[in-house]
């Protein structure tokens, strides 16, 4: 039997990560439920997430398998990422990457590196939090495996963004793109897609028109892959940026009617970001549709 290729040792290596050998039923259960907190924040459940993320948290001490704590330490993180909790991703960060030492977990040190660097730039400083994604990111790729690269380089683009550097943000983005296509790993796709928006939004361009459509294009592309995926969550946040644009072009009606239909949707997780910033601006845009009536 001749080697393995390059390609094949990364699937396995990829592949190993995925089907861990757990040392008890209380790991399995722990890194199960990890990933359960995220669907039920992709699918609409906020709360619910939010339950099982701190039920991942509480049982740590029972999880003996390292790759399994460090997991449930990651999976959480996301959550938190999502909802855009800086100093909980800062604070999860700094145990992951206490840990991940510990034991020896590359590709964890690379992981909790880049949750920090991401938790300083939103923080400050930007630049100490920019250079420490930057050479997490690194430490990540050298790895050679891609899981969740996708996740991470628009994680990247965000820091980017907030620290004013949009060209480096896109060129992120359209690495995060072609990665999903490439490899099939579309969870965060949506995310990619909304994100292109917002940033073309931000170019400094003449051809506003142009610049318009475009982003709204990437808008509507990001609320097709979430309902596609039944991601409530993804295609609320993709449709706040859709209405938020179109109530700067005056046309608050249409931007009500669309996030609307979203919002209304939901029977929890009212005091998330999202949802707060949706019923902002939906009782902004009802008060201007009335004014104007």
């Amino acid at each position: 039997m001749r080697g393995a290729s390059g390609k094949g040792r990364r699937d396995g290596r990829i592949e190993a990560r995925r089907t861990q050998h757990f040392a008890t039923e209380e790991d399995r259960g722990g890194v199960q439920s990890g990933h359960l907190a995220i669907v039920l924040l992709y699918m609409g459940w906020p709360d619910k997430a939010e339950a099982v993320k701190q039920s991942i948290l509480a049982r740590k001490s029972k999880v003996t398998h390292p790759l399994s704590h460090a997991d449930n330490l990651y999976q959480a993180a996301f959550v938190e990422v999502f909802h855009k909790r800086v100093v909980e991703v800062g604070a999860l960060s700094e145990t992951i990457l206490q840990y991940a030492h510990e034991q020896g977990l590359k590709w964890y040190i690379a992981v909790g590196q880049m949750l920090r660097g991401w938790a300083t730039v939103k923080d400050g400083p930007v630049a100490q939090g920019l250079a420490e994604f930057s050479q997490g990111l690194s430490a990540y790729k050298a790895t050679e495996i891609e899981l969740s690269l996708t996740f991470f380089l628009a994680l990247f683009a965000d820091a980017l963004t907030t620290a004013g550097l949009c060209d480096q943000a896109m060129d992120s983005l359209n690495e995060a793109l072609a990665l999903a296509e490439r490899t099939g790993e579309r969870y965060y796709e949506s995310e990619l897609h909304r994100l292109k928006g917002e940033l073309i939004l931000k170019t400094n361009d003449s051809d506003i028109s142009s610049l318009s459509a475009q982003a709204e294009a990437a808008f509507r592309s990001a609320i097709q892959v979430s309902r596609q995926q039944t991601a409530k969550s993804l295609e609320l946040r993709a449709a706040l940026s859709l209405a938020r644009m179109w109530q700067r072009q005056g046309e608050p009606a249409r931007s009500r009617q669309m996030l609307a239909e979203t919002y209304g949707w939901f029977t929890e997780g009212f005091d998330t970001a999202d949802l707060r910033d949706a019923k902002a601006l939906l009782d902004g845009l009802e008060s201007t549709v009335r004014s104007g009536e």
